[in-house]
């Protein structure tokens, strides 16, 4: 996966990063109607221990 943060700065960089957002979106509806749940980055994600790399 792309990491969305390495989009380039600029006009060119907002439409990919747009892009890439839509892809995701997109990747995840389709999983969802298919497996009736969130992705597992999504359902398993956790903000513990995060704050402190931040």
């Amino acid at each position: 996966m792309r990491d969305p943060r390495r989009a380039q700065p600029g006009a060119r960089g907002a439409a990919d990063l747009k892009a890439w957002c839509q892809s995701q979106l997109a990747k995840l509806e389709a999983y969802v109607v298919e497996h009736l749940e969130d992705m597992p980055e999504i359902r398993d994600w956790s903000l513990v221990g995060r704050a402190q790399r931040i």
